[in-house]
């Protein structure tokens, strides 16, 4: 900064920054280490500047501060705040400089040099990994590596470890305290209504589908209920003494003459919450067959074999057809088949085995 007498003889100011000059803004000082000092390629920040004071720029300039009149002092208070916002504006501009600096050194490295620079856990990486790999895949192009497949055997333990999430006891506990009991659930039945009441006409359309599964034979003891579960129970047809070997639904072995009465009540059930339903559809086991063939006794004589009615709709039972297949074949090794309006057609194993 230099100063410049008028004709009146007052001293006037020009103001002029030398970026060399260790009094102005861009003075050089001892580099020190920033908080960034674990990034790469981060540049050392300077130390905070001293403040400088009215008094010390007059004085910088020779001028006594307790002579210097009050234009000079304006002028130079005027100063003072253009240095300080020039000095606000170089910090802001070396920040900026150093972020550049860090997005372009980013933009060079892959998705797995980013990860591998995460302070995250090797497990957590790897889960960043796969799914920077496939997120962009359609679901039939996405690939897992052999390590990736197996962890999914138990897959919630295995993220409940990396992850914030509830324990698998937690989870236990919250489904333990929702009863379910054998029967048809009102709970059940009023959410599917609700459900049901928006869809159309054509999305109410189903299929009741029933199977059994074999059971290993136990008594356990119901904790919620306090009473001793694994016995025959037909929901509001009542328990029996016989120890479940089946379960339809719920835990139950059916004899057809009760399954018939299930199949009845689920269907009028199910017409009460608004579905429609026009079919059943279930395996060939033999108490199956029987339930239906009772059920047929609702349906004039000639009506086409697997229909049966309910409250005056008709229901088209339907046979899966992995059973089919399977039964047609065990059928074909021991017997031959005729078929045909009249039977003169003769179907053999070794028919298939040729072809």
């Amino acid at each position: 900064m230099v100063l410049v007498a008028d004709d009146v003889g007052e001293p006037e100011f020009v103001v002029i920054f030398d970026p060399d000059s260790p009094d102005e803004l861009m003075a050089e000082q001892d580099p020190h280490s920033s908080r960034s000092v674990e990034r790469k390629d981060a540049r050392h920040r300077r130390p905070k500047k001293e403040r400088v004071t009215v008094s010390k720029l007059l004085t910088s300039c020779g001028i006594n501060p307790k002579i210097a009149s009050s234009s000079v002092k304006y002028l130079a208070k005027t100063t003072q705040s253009i240095r300080a916002d020039a000095q606000k504006l170089m910090v802001k501009l070396e920040r900026a400089q150093r972020r550049n600096g860090v997005l372009k050194a980013l933009a060079k490295k892959s998705s797995v040099e980013l990860i591998n620079d995460l302070l995250v856990s090797p497990a957590a990486k790897t889960i960043l990994e796969f799914e920077l790999k496939n997120v962009r895949k359609k679901p039939r192009g996405r690939r897992w590596t052999l390590i990736d497949k197996l962890r999914n055997v138990s897959v919630y333990r295995f993220l409940y470890t990396l992850l914030t999430l509830p324990s698998a006891k937690t989870l236990q506990k919250l489904i333990s305290e929702i009863i379910m009991e054998p029967g048809f659930h009102q709970t059940v039945l009023r959410t599917l209504e609700k459900k049901a009441a928006r869809w159309s006409a054509k999305n109410r359309t189903c299929v009741l589908m029933f199977d059994e599964v074999a059971l290993l034979k136990g008594i356990y003891v119901n904790s919620t209920e306090v009473y001793l579960d694994g016995f025959e129970n037909y929901g509001h047809l009542g328990r029996t003494s016989r120890i479940a070997t089946h379960s339809l639904v719920f835990l139950i072995k059916v004899p057809s003459e009760v399954l018939k009465q299930l199949i009845f009540d689920a269907i009028k059930m199910c017409k009460s919450i608004g579905l429609n339903v026009v079919s059943t559809l279930s395996d060939q086991g033999a108490t199956n067959r029987k339930a239906i063939s009772m059920l047929r006794d609702t349906c004039d004589k000639g009506e086409y074999e697997p229909v049966y009615k309910v409250d005056g709709s008709t229901i088209v039972h339907l046979w899966d057809t992995p059973h089919l297949i399977k039964n047609i074949r065990n059928n074909l090794l021991v017997h031959n088949l005729k078929f045909g309006s009249k039977g003169q057609f003769l179907a053999k194993w070794s028919d298939i085995i040729k072809y």
